[in-house]
């Protein structure tokens, strides 16, 4: 008997999914970790009597699932995960500030006592970050961080997420320097002791992403294709999930570390492929 060509099967090379119904490719994952693909059935023993050895065994069930991390974002895996739909931005050359959010009260954001509008200082970068501003007095007020991931910030009060020395004076035209914006203030300020708002700034940038969850609001099935490293042979392989629900897992953020979300694929029958449930192909060189 001819000695017989021994075909490995590499690690995974890529992740690919595409809506069942429109066939829209949705994702394309590269930076994938180890997948667990568990494909295994589970067999019952026909025993009896005094003997431990079986008369007889039968497949009963299949596991049918995809276990796989990926450690890329994408703003269509987001929306896949998390069901919902995937807004994005154009670029924003200078930076931009979102519309100012009153928290407490209603002085805060307000063409007449407050903030009337909010800008990207002339020539200034402006440092991104979600920023609490509370008034202090009728026209002053101080501004907290939630964060210095921006690393051009820099706490005046770490402890506290204290940005500015000093307090602000809202007047008609205040210049923000320690996050490059300018204020503009209402006809009549009248700021009440203790409001406060939200201001969330974005430096300069090449475009954004941002997916919204909870609601689960754009669910379907979705048609999954893992495709396998080239092998020293030059064979090719790749596996075809036909009809499938993708869900998410733990996204796990080490220190240290970039971070890495599970994804969990579960492939149930096609009708339209006589019910079966997938494909294994492989092209030999």
């Amino acid at each position: 008997m001819a000695n017989e060509l021994k075909r490995p099967i590499l690690g995974v090379h890529n992740l690919a999914i595409r809506d069942y119904k429109t066939g829209a490719l949705e994702a394309i994952l590269k930076v994938v970790d180890s997948a667990s693909i568990d494909l295994g059935e589970s067999v019952v023993s026909l025993k009896g009597g005094a003997s431990n050895d079986a008369y007889g065994a039968d497949i009963v069930d299949a596991n049918n699932s995809v276990t796989i991390p990926v450690k890329e974002f994408s703003g269509g895996l987001m929306a896949q995960l998390y069901h919902n739909k995937v807004t994005t931005g154009t670029a924003e050359a200078t930076g931009a500030v979102a519309t100012p959010v009153n928290v407490k009260g209603t002085s805060f954001v307000s063409a007449s006592t407050g903030i009337a509008s909010v800008t990207v200082t002339s020539g200034e970068t402006p440092k991104e970050g979600i920023y609490l501003f509370v008034a202090g007095t009728t026209n002053t007020f101080n501004i907290y961080a939630f964060s210095d991931f921006d690393c051009a910030l820099a706490y005046s009060n770490e402890s506290t997420g204290l940005v500015n020395a000093t307090p602000y004076t809202l007047d008609a035209s205040e210049a923000i320097t320690e996050l490059g914006i300018t204020l503009t203030g209402g006809s009549a300020i009248a700021l009440v002791e203790g409001d406060s708002c939200i201001i969330e700034i974005r430096r300069p940038n090449s475009g954004y992403t941002e997916v919204e969850f909870g609601g689960e609001c754009d669910k379907g099935y979705k048609t999954v294709y893992l495709f396998f490293g080239e092998t020293q042979e030059k064979d090719l392989t790749f596996i075809e999930l036909y009809k499938c629900t993708v869900s998410r897992g733990a996204l796990s953020t080490p220190v240290r570390d970039y971070a890495s979300q599970e994804i969990t694929i579960t492939p149930v029958k096609d009708p339209n492929k006589n019910n079966k449930v997938g494909r294994w192909h492989r092209t030999n060189n």
